[in-house]
């Protein structure tokens, strides 16, 4: 249920297609696969956990869907996030995020950050929306500047 309202929110900003996502903390890959499905171009699936990598992979390859993928095994928040990366999806383990280091230095224009608490938004960012599903707290952010209807 939230992936398909998540997704709603991407669309109401323009949606995916043409461009370069990341999905942090990718577990078995779902957002990155979903936004890979919906047109964009390339994926990286970062996780810390090789096992959750080795999941996405395998995930990834039972679909073959057109488009470059990167696999990265990192820890978060602290990896450089390429400059060509324009939306950011993070469903982080629950509890306090460092959401101004996760997105840092970030050149994206959108975050979709899964929680069950958020912070406050990092410097150069608004949050555009923010719902609940259960647990969940989906926050919508967006670069400053950038139209937040």
């Amino acid at each position: 249920m939230a992936r398909e309202a998540i997704f709603s929110m991407v669309e109401s900003r323009g949606g995916v297609e043409g461009l370069v996502v990341a999905d942090l903390y990718c577990g078995s890959g779902a957002m990155g696969i979903e936004a890979m499905s919906r047109g964009a171009i390339a994926c990286y699936f970062v996780d810390s956990d090789g096992a959750c990598l080795a999941a996405a992979k395998t995930n990834w390859e039972a679909l073959n869907l057109p488009g470059t993928v990167h696999f990265v095994k990192a820890n978060l928040p602290k990896w450089a996030m390429p400059a060509e990366v324009g939306v950011v999806f993070a469903d982080p383990p629950y509890g306090p995020l460092d959401v101004e280091a996760l997105l840092g230095s970030s050149k994206a224009e959108m975050a979709i950050i899964e929680n069950d608490r958020f912070a406050t938004a990092p410097v150069g960012w608004t949050v555009q929306k923010e719902k609940r599903y259960g647990t969940t707290l989906v926050t919508v952010l967006v670069v400053d500047g950038e139209d937040a209807s």
